[in-house]
């Protein structure tokens, strides 16, 4: 499933507020891109999370293998 990215008619940049359709269509296209980047670290970073939690609740060194999975030293 996508996500939809909202879309705005203004924006502020430095206290100033700008209307997109005074925008070039390459500073619209590049607006568009930051919006989905930013959505996709977003993503990423829960994606992270998850895999963080995961982690610390079982650390390697509490695993317990069967036997037949230890290497041996020769």
């Amino acid at each position: 499933m996508t996500e939809e990215i909202p879309t705005v008619s203004t924006f502020t940049i430095e206290d100033k507020i700008l209307s997109i359709d005074s925008l070039s269509d390459i500073t619209k296209a590049q607006i568009t891109n930051l919006q989905i980047v930013d959505a996709e670290i977003q993503r990423l970073q829960q994606q992270l999370g998850i895999a963080q939690v995961a982690t610390s609740l079982s650390p390697p060194y509490k695993l317990k293998l069967p036997s037949s999975a230890r290497m041996q030293v020769e």
